[in-house]
């Protein structure tokens, strides 16, 4: 029964290609866009990873990108019981390098700008985990700035080097590792200096980092600080700021994996038509299968099959398309992509369910034939 399936579906090729081609491109489609939301989320959790304390951000703020909070409250987190040091930070975007608008991408360059002074006084990780090349910034020092490895590579700067950023001009003082990519693609200067890059508002920080006396106590400080400035500030442990993250991104990754699950919908309503009308065009022969001894459940089997089939080879093909794209995509712009085991199993397995589901009525319509009367139809 296998192999007459399989010859059946390919009686008509283009009909049955027209019928892969629309699983295929969704099926690839779910694979890349569902891989840029999964490398966003195993960069983001690798970087936060290597960070300990606890994060304070604007209330109600979507990160750090959109949070502003007054400095004063640099001397009010100190003074909580448990904080050794609170290093204030502000983040932003660059606009362009060296002249050349920096492209929008999912890699585009940060400007990370911190406290140096109460920096140096931390004994957690900072989002510099190791210098590869030249030295740390000092503080008081003006005009010098640390380059991510990416940021470095991308704009042939070394040590010593001279680069423009947003129109003003630095020394490159160090180059940086970081275990992610993600952020290998930041710059980091004193507070003061990213103010002015920035033109970011006097008096204001996007967020604050604290280095605690127990670093066990993370939860516990943090929920001290939602107590007490819970409708200014949102404290959030790294652990829990990860699992936040992760949780938004999970579902981010539904709606996108929906969204491009919605062509792969269509092209099973593509397969519905093509099965219709397969079954139509073989009324007699379905009808003298019948005959012989077939039941009503052999034929439906079969016409599922058939179904089932062009889901399985669109799927394969599909996850093959995708995974060349996401492999360009990753080359050509830089982007991380991460197609896990798991997406490819999921994508196959959307694909086959759609063929099946899509098979159930035009197997339905041929085991209700009436052999007799498909036999004596002209």
């Amino acid at each position: 029964m296998i192999s007459l399936a399989f010859h059946n579906l390919f009686r008509h090729k283009a009909r049955t290609i027209l019928s892969l081609l629309g699983i295929v491109l969704g099926v690839a489609a779910i694979i890349v866009m569902v891989a840029v939301i999964d490398g966003i989320q195993d960069e983001i959790v690798t970087a936060l990873s290597q960070l300990q304390g606890v994060q304070v951000l604007e209330a109600d703020s979507m990160g750090p990108m959109f949070s502003q909070i007054d400095e004063s409250y640099t001397s009010k987190l100190e003074s909580i019981q448990g904080v050794r040091v609170a290093v204030p930070t502000i983040m932003g975007l660059v606009k362009n390098i060296d002249g050349e608008t920096v492209p929008l991408s999912m890699s585009r360059v940060m400007v990370y700008g911190m406290d140096i002074s109460r920096q140096s006084k931390t004994r957690g990780e900072t989002i510099v985990a190791e210098i590869t090349k030249g030295e740390e910034l000092v503080a008081g020092e003006k005009g010098k700035l640390m380059l991510g490895e990416a940021v470095a590579e991308d704009y042939s700067k070394f040590v010593g080097s001279s680069i423009k950023v947003n129109g003003k001009r630095f020394k490159v003082k160090g180059i940086f590792k970081m275990n992610s990519p993600l952020m290998e693609t930041t710059i980091v200067l004193p507070i003061d200096e990213a103010r002015n890059l920035l033109d970011f508002p006097e008096g204001k920080v996007s967020m604050y980092n604290l280095d605690l006396v127990n670093p066990e106590e993370d939860k516990k400080v943090a929920k001290l600080i939602n107590f007490r400035y819970g409708d200014e500030l949102d404290a959030a442990s790294s652990s829990q700021f990860s699992g936040e993250i992760e949780s938004l991104l999970g579902d981010l990754r539904l709606v996108v994996f929906l969204v491009a699950a919605i062509a792969a919908i269509v092209a099973g309503i593509g397969i519905i038509n093509t099965m219709l009308m397969s079954v139509l065009e073989r009324f007699r022969e379905i009808g003298a299968l019948k005959a012989v001894g077939w039941t009503n459940y052999d034929v439906m089997k079969m016409i599922i099959l058939e179904s089932i089939m062009i889901g399985f080879i669109g799927a394969i093909a599909g996850v093959i398309l995708g995974y060349a794209a996401a492999e360009a995509a990753k080359g050509i712009l830089g982007l991380t992509l991460l197609v896990t085991p798991m997406l490819v199993a999921e994508a196959l397995a959307f694909a086959i369910a759609i063929g099946l589901v899509a098979g159930l009525y035009p197997a339905f319509v041929a085991s209700k034939m009436d052999p007799v009367e498909a036999l004596t139809a002209e």
